[in-house]
Parts: C-alpha cells; sequence; structure tokens
C-alpha cells in the first residue's frame, strides 16, 4: 500500500513539474510575442508578410542562433539515444555520433550563406529548389522534408512518452499530448520568432541541467572499472559498430540536418554572415560536447558492469 502511494505521489509530481515547465514557457511566448514584439520595429516589419512569420530574415544576432541551433538539434532523444550507442559501440561510436550531430551545422550555416547571396528572397529551403531547379523539384524536396521532420517529430514525443512510461511508470499518452498542443500552438501563433527566443531560454537550462548532471556524477560516481574495460571490452573498444558509424552517422545526420526546414530557418533568421557562422561553430560545440557527455553515461555504467540483458537501454543515464 505504502509502494503504491508513493507510485502515485511521484507520477503526481513528475507530471506536475513538467506540465508546469510547459505551461511557464507557453505563457513565457504569448508574453513575449504579445508585449515586447509590437515595441521593437524591426520585429514589426520583419513579422507584417507571411514569408517574415516563417523566415524573420536577416534580424537574428550570432548567440539567438547558436542557441536556436543547439536547441533544434538535440532534443528527448539526447537522454536515451547516445547512451544506448555508446553501450556496444564504445569510445568511438560515443565520440562520432558527437561529431556527426555537431558538423551539419557548420555545413548548413557555409552552403546556406552562399544560397542567402545568390538567392535573397528565399525563404526556405523549397523556394530555393524551386528558382534553382523548378517546381518538379520543389515538389520532391518538399515531401522528403515532410517525411523526415515528421520522423524527428515523433521521435521526439515517443521518447517523451517512452521515459514518462519507463522511468515515471506512467502511462505515456497524456504527456505526448500536453508537449504536443502547448509547443505547437505557441509557435503557431508567434512564429519562428518566437521558436528562436524560446529555444535560448531552453538551451541555457539545458546546459544548466547538464553541468548539474556532469558535476553530481564526477563526485559521486565510485564504481570500480577495471584496466581494458575488463568483461565489457568487446563493447566499448572498437568494434564493428563503431567502425560502420564512422561512415554512417555523419551521412545519415547530414542528410537529415539538410532535409530539415528548421534549420533553414535558422540560417534566414541570421543577421549577417558573421553571426550565421559564428552560431553555427558555437552550436556545433555545443551540441556534440552535449550528445558526448550524454555518451559517456552509457559507456561507463556498461564499464562499472552496471547492465545485463535485462537492462532498459532507455534509462541508462540514470
Amino acid at each position: 500500500m505504502v509502494e503504491a502511494t508513493d507510485m502515485v505521489a511521484w507520477t503526481a509530481l513528475s507530471y506536475a513539474i513538467t506540465i508546469a515547465v510547459l505551461v511557464l514557457f507557453a505563457i513565457y511566448a504569448l508574453v513575449y510575442s504579445t508585449v515586447f514584439v509590437p515595441k521593437n520595429a524591426t520585429s514589426v516589419e520583419a513579422l507584417a508578410t507571411l514569408k517574415g512569420f516563417i523566415a524573420i530574415r536577416n534580424t537574428q544576432g550570432m548567440w539567438r542562433i547558436a542557441w536556436s541551433m543547439f536547441a533544434g538539434s538535440l532534443g528527448a532523444w539526447t537522454i536515451t539515444a547516445p547512451a544506448d550507442f555508446a553501450s556496444f559501440a564504445g569510445w568511438l561510436g560515443g565520440l562520432m555520433y558527437g561529431l556527426a550531430c555537431g558538423i551539419p551545422l557548420v555545413f548548413i550555416a557555409f552552403y546556406g550563406q552562399m544560397i542567402k547571396d545568390k538567392y535573397p528572397h528565399a525563404c526556405s529551403v523549397g523556394d530555393f529548389i524551386d528558382q534553382r531547379f523548378g517546381p518538379s523539384a520543389r515538389l520532391l524536396v518538399v515531401l522528403v522534408c515532410l517525411f523526415n521532420m515528421c520522423i524527428f517529430m515523433l521521435a521526439e514525443l515517443t521518447t517523451i512518452g517512452s521515459l514518462f512510461a519507463d522511468f515515471v511508470g506512467s502511462v505515456n499518452y497524456p504527456i505526448i499530448a500536453v508537449v504536443a498542443v502547448l509547443t505547437t500552438g505557441y509557435c503557431a501563433y508567434g512564429g519562428i520568432l518566437v521558436s528562436i527566443v524560446t529555444d535560448q531560454v531552453q538551451s541555457i537550462l539545458a546546459i544548466l541541467l547538464l553541468s548539474i548532471a556532469v558535476i553530481y556524477v564526477a563526485v559521486t560516481f565510485k564504481e570500480e572499472l577495471e584496466p581494458g574495460f575488463g568483461a565489457a571490452a568487446p563493447q566499448l573498444n572498437p568494434n564493428e559498430s563503431s567502425y560502420a558509424s564512422i561512415f554512417t552517422l555523419p551521412i545519415s545526420l547530414l542528410c537529415s540536418s539538410f532535409f530539415n526546414e528548421g534549420m533553414w530557418q535558422r540560417v534566414w533568421a541570421a543577421e549577417s554572415p558573421k553571426a550565421l557562422y559564428g552560431g553555427s561553430m558555437i552550436a556545433a560545440v555545443l551540441v556534440s560536447s552535449a550528445v558526448v557527455l550524454y555518451a559517456l553515461s552509457g559507456f561507463f555504467v556498461t564499464w562499472a558492469g552496471l547492465t545485463d540483458e535485462n537492462t532498459n537501454p532507455n534509462l541508462l543515464l540514470f
């Protein structure tokens, strides 16, 4: 009876904190859109058209671009996927995962600036393809982008749901519905500008929480680690999975980033080449570092022998 009561209290606390944070972000987005945006002549002018609503062209500085690219690249999947991958692909797989997540941002920035220079009126990747290759190519690229972004969105929502199912011990669909409705709602209301502004806050909080987690683990992790990785050497030393990741991860993540309209929106939004190049490089370093740190959690628990065939791969970080 006590355990059941504790479980109910734990579930209620998890939902209360998560929903409160989501609601606060939604309120912040709405307040920013209705109070602060009208006071900024540049934002008002940029948002006056549909193209401005989805692209907010040439208005955002380097740090906003950096934070927004960071938030756009990472998500709930970073809590589960890198740790799981490093548990069987080892240190090389974890390192490649981090590099493969960060490098595409720099590629998009440099190629994106070339596109902005040659096609200054484009406000989406579809616009650029239409102007360069024609409507048939545009239709194909738009369909690929929609398919890719749907996969990305579903991966985010299902990961959030699986964390609530596996870690909190709750059914997964209520939190999925709350996240989907609130985030879609405030982005649809305020456009890409509100998305970038909330990305900034989310990224700073994410870096803060990750830093706290790293310090906590560094101080409290006391498990014995055998030289040469002990029994886990086949998984943690370079192996077939880690060698394959040298090619497969950069190619797959580069392609998925190029066919993600969210990344290109940051390109259009950058106020100058300096803001775009600098923001992308800062974001690439932060993204790669964050993914590697998350991967290390799976690496170390496997090295310490804390996992077996019954371990939930979604919970290696915890």
